[in-house]
């Protein structure tokens, strides 16, 4: 893999792939509250097909519903993602900035944060990630590995469907590797 290719198409698209960012920050999806979630899984879905699946699936859950997609690369090595798209409720009176704004304000040593309910739990990390995954696509053709998406909007509520999810697609993730979830843990220094 071409790592610095990749990195400057990165550093050439960084403002496309914040707007990415905000688009699903600024994309209420509270499930406790039932608030936007079905709405975010049709973000999810749309994300996953402007990434190149090809086949993309919205799965009704108990309360909401989660999201199947697979990348097909051709590669032998399968690893799946999961994904959670719903977020705690929200406190108005707890934040300094709109918690669905998804400003970029300057905080401490960072000249710019992206403040908003997800962005820094399942929502930011997780399409840096999928923005990350857009990059090597560009510069590569093609991913070095297939993905299999299994993303839910019901993660906060215990999961009560996950499972389900996982019944369903059951001899498709025996296909799978290994499995990968993009988290928030970068230090200051990178």
């Amino acid at each position: 893999m071409d790592r610095e290719k990749i990195h400057r198409h990165i550093d050439t698209h960084l403002d496309d792939h914040i707007a990415n960012i905000q688009k699903w920050v600024r994309q209420k999806s509270v499930s406790w509250d039932n608030l936007g979630v079905r709405e975010c899984a049709e973000l999810v879905a749309k994300t996953y097909r402007d990434l190149g699946c090809k086949e993309v699936e919205i799965l009704e859950g108990r309360f909401f519903p989660g999201v199947w997609a697979f990348y097909d690369a051709g590669k032998p090595v399968t690893v799946h993602n999961y994904c959670y798209f719903d977020t705690g409720t929200v406190r108005p009176e707890g934040w300094k900035y709109d918690p669905w704004g998804a400003d970029l304000v300057p905080m401490a040593s960072y000249p710019k944060v992206l403040m908003g309910r997800g962005a820094w739990s399942g929502k930011g990390p997780y399409v840096a990630w999928l923005n990350a995954l857009s990059s090597v696509i560009e510069v590569k053709g093609t991913l070095p590995v297939n993905i299999m998406f299994l993303a839910e909007g019901e993660d906060l509520m215990c999961s009560p469907s996950y499972e389900e999810f996982v019944e369903r697609k059951r001899d498709r993730l025996r296909q799978v590797s290994a499995s990968y979830t993009p988290s928030s843990s970068q230090t200051p220094a990178g």
